[in-house]
């Protein structure tokens, strides 16, 4: 599904029955979903599931609504959030991500009116959070932290690799989805902050010089922008 290799998914998800005799799970729906998603066969995606012979879980909606916020399509989004309201209403992570789909759009009332429900209804966003290897020992950032010294080394080492990215790659922050009511300087500055950057740029600045492998784990889907930076500095 990462490589977007959608005939071979496809072969390989039809030949688990055809040919092997293994019932799919919904682990491997789930994967096409993913894969659909991820090529921007949102259309597709929504059929597969609706034709799934098993119920799909909150989870399978999940994976689409997340490819409906990356690749912008509201109307899909908005009918995959009434499929998880009847299985999970109040999960933050979903409507974070709705949210994100109207702000992309510049559809701020919508915005607000769901940050509006989320305080009415007490349903706090859940904290992004990043873990990652270095060495023999795991270290967890947090989104927007700076107290602890490692949070302070993770931001002084981001802060150079934004400059370089800028310089080398043409990086420019993807700051649609921040608040609106802000300047664009402290929209840059919250997408900034986010955990898996805060991994990133502290794997960078300790990592023995040759090392080429850094692993990030998250509690959170990963954002337009901080894709992008993961990607730009694998090639810098």
């Amino acid at each position: 599904s990462h490589a977007g290799l959608i005939k071979e998914g496809e072969d390989y998800f039809s030949k688990m029955k055809r040919v092997y005799h293994i019932e799919p799970a919904i682990e491997h729906y789930g994967c096409m979903v993913d894969l659909y998603g991820r090529s921007g066969k949102l259309e597709k995606a929504y059929n597969f599931i609706c034709q799934m012979p098993i119920p799909p879980t909150a989870i399978v909606w999940r994976t689409l609504l997340g490819a409906c916020s990356s690749h912008g399509n509201i109307e899909l989004a908005e009918q995959v959030k009434q499929k998880l309201n009847e299985l999970d209403p109040n999960n933050s992570g979903d409507l974070v991500l709705l949210s994100n789909v109207y702000a992309t759009a510049g559809k701020w009332k919508d915005v607000a009116s769901i940050r509006k429900s989320m305080i009415v209804q007490r349903i706090k966003k859940t904290t992004g959070w990043s873990l990652v290897e270095v060495g023999k020992d795991m270290y967890k950032f947090t989104a927007g932290e700076k107290k602890k010294r490692i949070n302070i080394e993770a931001h002084e080492k981001l802060k150079e690799v934004i400059l370089r990215l800028r310089d080398e790659a043409g990086y420019a922050p993807e700051v649609a989805s921040a608040l609106y009511d802000v300047e664009e300087e402290e929209k840059e500055n919250q997408v900034s902050k986010h955990s898996e950057k805060l991994a990133l740029a502290f794997a960078l600045a300790r990592l023995p010089k040759g090392a080429t492998n850094i692993r990030i784990v998250k509690n959170l889907r990963i954002c337009r922008d901080c894709h992008t930076v993961m990607k730009l500095t694998s090639s810098v």
